[in-house]
C-alpha cells in the first residue's frame, strides 16, 4: 500500500512538471500540433486538457507573453522541444 501511495505522489509531481513544460511551450509559441505529438495525443485532446486545467491561472500570462512568443527564434523552440522530449 505504501508503494501505491508513493507512485500516486510521483504521478502527481510528473503531471505538474509536464503541465509546466506545456505552459512553457505554449508561451514560446510552439503550436498545439507539435505539443500533442510529443504528448502522444491529438491536438484537440492536448488543448482541451491543458487549457481547461490551467486557463484561470495562465490566461493573463499568455496575454502578456503573446507578443514575445511571436519573436521567439527557432533555436529557442528547438531547445524547448528537446527538453520536452528528454523529460
Amino acid at each position: 500500500m505504501d508503494q501505491i501511495e508513493r507512485t500516486r505522489v510521483a504521478q502527481r509531481r510528473a503531471e505538474a512538471a509536464l503541465a509546466k513544460l506545456v505552459d512553457q511551450a505554449v508561451g514560446l509559441g510552439i503550436g498545439w500540433p507539435e505539443i500533442a505529438t510529443r504528448l502522444g495525443v491529438t491536438r484537440q485532446a492536448a488543448r482541451q486538457h491543458y487549457q481547461r486545467r490551467h486557463r484561470g491561472s495562465m490566461d493573463a500570462q499568455y496575454r502578456r507573453s503573446w507578443p514575445a512568443a511571436r519573436t521567439v527564434g527557432v533555436k529557442d523552440q528547438v531547445a524547448l522541444t528537446t527538453s520536452v522530449a528528454d523529460s
